[in-house]
């Protein structure tokens, strides 16, 4: 069964989604805080407590409302069991990317483990317009490959999907790039300063597989109709 929902299926045109952000309705009794800072005071102290931003409400695709959090609450509420509860829905922004030459790119993490490109939307990258949200995008393209705006050819957020576990609200994006394989993997050993050690160029079939094998939210991607696969 798959692990994420898609919550809308259509494309998203961001320069008419309308942004608010505004206080956060999310609060916790006083014992929760205490375990959430307990248990963050106790964590591997190479986590970075970065500010988040959390869903209040949508009118998918015309406005988004949205609050200010933070990891060390995701993380907390993660470790406690919690996550689901309280419904956390911080908000990343993810991409299938495909070069000209037909090739899928994913990263490999230090840890092994195979991602997506993209990550979570947070305040430091101030979102108060649809567009932004996109500009998001295109920088965690370059932190994680070295691959520049000027390298894209065509960018499309194609819909949203939540994680039912992580409870995480995706901005799906398809990227075409106008560069090959080869010149990625230059820019990656060039300019990339990502968590990714290493970059994964596949098949249009070994990136369904992937999606389908991934775990969490991944293939509920390939429920999106304008997915070009």
């Amino acid at each position: 069964m798959s692990e994420g929902l898609v919550l809308h299926n259509e494309l998203i045109d961001l320069n008419k989604l309308q942004i608010e952000l505004i206080s956060p309705t999310q609060l916790f009794n006083n014992n929760i805080s205490i375990k959430i800072n307990n248990i963050w005071e106790k964590r591997n102290k190479e986590l970075y407590n970065g500010k988040q931003y959390r869903l209040e409400s949508l009118d998918a695709p015309s406005t988004l409302t949205i609050s200010e959090t933070d990891y060390k609450t995701f993380y907390g509420l993660m470790k406690l069991g919690l996550i689901s509860q309280y419904d956390l829905s911080h908000l990343s922004v993810g991409t299938t990317l495909k070069t000209s030459d037909g090739f899928y790119i994913i990263g490999e993490r230090k840890n092994l483990k195979k991602d997506q490109i993209g990550g979570m939307l947070q305040p430091e990258n101030d979102v108060f317009i649809g567009k932004d949200i996109e500009k998001h995008l295109i920088l965690e393209i370059f932190e994680e490959t070295g691959v520049s705006s000027t390298d894209i050819d065509t960018i499309k957020c194609i819909g949203l999907i939540k994680s039912k576990i992580t409870t995480n609200i995706l901005f799906h994006f398809d990227t075409q790039l106008k560069i090959t394989k080869e010149k990625v993997e230059n820019l990656f050993q060039e300019y990339a300063t990502s968590e990714f050690s290493k970059l994964s160029y596949l098949s249009k079939e070994e990136y369904k597989d992937f999606l389908l094998s991934a775990g969490g939210y991944k293939e509920a991607i390939l429920k999106l109709k304008l997915l070009q696969l």
